[in-house]
């Protein structure tokens, strides 16, 4: 699941990443915080984490990952 909410406190776009565990347990409730000033986001239920960090942050790793695909190794 990849999901984004806006904090309303600091107006920060999050991006919220699930990451499931590959032998589902039980499942609980997780607060989910805002990646700038720790405000609680949602509440969002799994049986793993999620991972947060501001759109900003995501995007420019995304760009790295895609220029590490064009790395030609000899």
């Amino acid at each position: 699941m990849r999901k984004e909410i806006k904090c309303r406190k600091c107006e920060t776009e999050n991006v919220i990443i699930e990451n499931k565990l590959f032998f589902s347990e039980d499942k609980k409730q997780h607060k989910v915080l805002c990646s700038v000033c720790k405000n609680q986001l949602s509440t969002e239920i799994t049986d793993g984490w999620f991972f947060v960090q501001s759109k900003e942050q995501f995007l420019l790793e995304e760009k790295i990952e895609e220029q590490k695909q064009k790395i030609v190794y000899a």
